[in-house]
């Protein structure tokens, strides 16, 4: 007579390799050893959502290598083929039965869709493929990789960080390559290398007076002078700008061509600034001038939020800055055409061999005196 056996799948437990107590807690990457206990005659073992076995065969014991970076439900499946002896349901080629266990990993990798936190520490690499959103601050000690819109309050990357959206983050440091896939807006960042595939907003020009002023952050003074329309009136200045040793100037007003009057001389130059280091802008008009030229000076921070803190004479010069020169005299030596005049009569009397008569000298004299000198005065 046949004796039918029962099929029995139990004890699906989880243990660290060669260990003795049951875990359901490993580390991250931590070899996980399953084993269970059944009459089976084959088994195959799933791990959560994927689906091709991890392992298959005909043992009651598997370690998962490499361990799981993140929780995991492990589903066992046992079989057993067809024969009266072996089958509880005679009729059937193969029976089956499942087991299921749960394991939770310490310190997982996360990929969530998106994230809200207060603050984000993480201690190895992150990867975020939906949008990410930091009310506070996150720290990362790997990589860091966003795939949507990144709104962070303060970020500190300690290896490259590539945010594939739209970007706004508050204070910034990263200590490999920073890549923003869309438009970027950066509150104080430091980057090994910053790179912006679709557009940043970084810099907002603004007016300054001329002095001597401290900014928050480093950027760029430029400085221009020109007369306009004012072409047949006197005009002459220069504009300066220092800082870090560093001293740019130019020459801006009207210009003499001789033979054809003035013209407008405009000139500017740029100068780099850096962040906490004293610089000046200086103005000197010439004296006599008709009319003085147009000055402006214009600061280029690299950052939307920058100050700029103005200093006192006393300060600029305990910082080491030159005091601001207000007015340059141009001594310009009056023409006298005296003498070419005479040169001129004394030739025209050669050509004509012999002396002027004393009323042609003077009518000549008198007319070229008249031609030259009001060009002169000019």
């Amino acid at each position: 007579m046949s004796i039918i056996q029962e099929f029995y799948l139990r004890s699906f437990v989880a243990r660290a390799p060669k260990g003795t107590q049951p875990l359901t807690e490993f580390g991250n990457g931590q070899p996980i050893e399953l084993s269970w206990d059944s009459n089976g005659t084959y088994f195959e073992l799933y791990a959560g959502h994927e689906d091709k076995p991890i392992y298959g065969g005909t043992e009651r014991t598997f370690v998962v290598p490499g361990g799981r970076p993140a929780a995991t439900t492990f589903t066992l499946a046992a079989s057993v083929a067809g024969g009266v002896e072996t089958n509880p349901r005679p009729g059937f080629e193969t029976v089956y039965l499942y087991a299921a266990l749960t394991i939770t990993i310490r310190d997982p990798d996360l990929t969530p869709h998106s994230v809200t936190a207060g603050t984000l520490t993480v201690s190895q690499s992150s990867t975020l493929k939906g949008d990410a959103t930091l009310t506070g601050g996150a720290r990362v000690e790997g990589d860091l990789s966003v795939g949507g819109a990144a709104n962070v309050g303060s970020l500190q990357v300690n290896g490259p960080a590539t945010l594939n959206g739209t970007v706004a983050l508050g204070s910034t440091t990263v200590n490999g390559v920073l890549t923003a896939g869309g438009s970027a807006s950066l509150g104080a960042a430091t980057a090994a290398s910053l790179s912006v595939l679709n557009s940043v907003s970084m810099m907002s020009p603004r007016a300054v007076n001329p002095g001597t002023q401290v900014a928050s952050t480093d950027g760029l003074l430029a400085g221009s002078i020109y007369t306009g329309f004012e072409a047949n009136r006197r005009s002459l200045g220069w504009i300066t700008g220092t800082s870090g040793g560093i001293t740019l100037q130019a020459t801006g007003g009207n210009t003499y061509y001789y033979g054809e009057g003035m013209c407008n001389n405009a000139n500017s130059f740029l100068l780099p600034v850096k962040k906490g280091q004293p610089w000046t802008a200086a103005v000197q008009y010439a004296d006599g001038n008709d009319v003085n030229p147009w000055v402006s000076f214009w600061w280029i921070p690299f950052g939307l939020n920058a100050t700029l803190e103005v200093l006192s004479a006393e300060e600029a010069a305990a910082a080491g800055m030159a005091p601001i020169p207000t007015a340059r005299t141009a001594e310009v030596e009056a023409f006298d055409p005296t003498g070419a005049i005479d040169e001129l009569a004394e030739l025209l009397a050669e050509m004509a061999g012999g002396e002027l008569a004393p009323g042609v000298r003077e009518r000549f004299t008198t007319a070229l005196r008249a031609m030259v000198e009001p060009a002169a005065q000019g």
